[in-house]
């Protein structure tokens, strides 16, 4: 089965605390895809966290009819990839939340 790959371009949102960085991108989408972004801060070690949610056209975000699921998160030194799983039959716009930690362990 083949899954495609999505690009999408981190929107840093800062560091919450000493070590804690967070960002968020968008993508329209539906099945199942990984979407790759990048950060500076991303190492191969990084614990990452990620969250979905639909948005509307302004971004905002809204409990819809889909069903968002994260099946999968891949840390790379300045990146990580994510495989989601939008079920819905047209694209949507997916928000994509990230939570990661920038210190520890290094590579």
């Amino acid at each position: 089965m083949e899954v495609s790959t999505i690009d999408a371009a981190m929107e840093s949102t800062g560091e919450f605390a000493p070590g804690l960085a967070g960002g968020i991108t968008h993508a329209t989408t539906n099945g199942l895809v990984i979407v790759n972004s990048n950060a500076d801060s991303f190492r191969r070690f990084s614990q990452v966290f990620v969250s979905l949610v639909e948005v509307d056209a302004h971004s905002v975000p809204q409990i819809g009819a889909a069903r968002l699921t994260v099946h999968n998160i891949q840390p790379y030194f300045q990146g990580a990839r994510v495989l989601i799983n939008v079920e819905w039959n047209s694209p949507l716009i997916i928000q994509i939340s990230w939570l990661w930690r920038t210190g520890g362990i290094t590579g």
